[in-house]
């Protein structure tokens, strides 16, 4: 189960030790790639999904990218599952990334994003969801729930 909550402007995450594993797993294959691709290597099939909609400015979006992505890590504890997103500034690179995150995901398992059978891409939508409207709430505890599917 997922739980959120404030602590002023601060989103409070709690997810299982699984799930946060597997976020790490995530940013971590997914900073890889874009390292690649700064590095020129820019035939990844998955990554060039999440590249597609994109027009100009790839280096800097390719450097951005991987910033945050680091950053998130960095965000990420090493025991327990409390991730604090500290400003609407932090919630809008969790929500950004896990978007691409949920992009390049799809495109590795051959659906689109949003395919209703793939429950993973409805849990990372969820979150995305809930951490993109998180100001809206006082309050959100619950709001999500353990998946079987995270390893």
């Amino acid at each position: 189960m997922i739980s959120w909550d404030y602590c002023g402007d601060r989103l409070i995450t709690v997810f299982s030790p699984r799930q946060v594993r597997w976020l790490r797993r995530q940013l971590t294959d997914y900073q890889s790639r874009l390292d690649s691709a700064l590095c020129g290597n820019r035939v990844d099939p998955a990554l060039g999904v999440v590249l597609a909609n994109l027009s100009g400015g790839l280096d800097y979006w390719l450097k951005r990218a991987r910033s945050t992505a680091a950053m998130l890590l960095g965000d990420l504890p090493d025991c327990g599952g409390v991730i604090e997103m500290v400003d609407v500034a932090r919630r809008v690179a969790w929500v950004w990334i896990l978007q691409e995150i949920r992009i390049l995901v799809s495109a590795q398992l051959g659906v689109s994003v949003g395919d209703a059978s793939v429950k993973l891409d409805a849990w990372l939508a969820e979150i995305v969801e809930t951490v993109a409207v998180a100001g809206d709430f006082l309050f959100v505890s619950d709001g999500l729930h353990d998946s079987h599917f995270l390893y």
